[in-house]
């Protein structure tokens, strides 16, 4: 799936929900190759995505 322009890659970055998480779930439960999603599901993840600054809360 195209996630968008690389100004965009903010939606996925670390603590975002289409960070690792998603392919890994809570406690890495996916194992070390983690599992598939489909586009939807990566889709509505970059969706919920709110931009942050590293080192400052929120």
């Amino acid at each position: 799936m195209d996630a968008g322009p690389l100004a965009e890659g903010w939606r996925f970055q670390r603590d975002t929900a289409a960070y690792a998480g998603l392919y890994f779930g809570p406690g890495g439960s996916g194992g070390d190759a983690g599992v598939p999603v489909d586009a939807a599901t990566l889709h509505a993840a970059l969706a919920t995505a709110r931009r942050y600054i590293a080192g400052t809360a929120g």
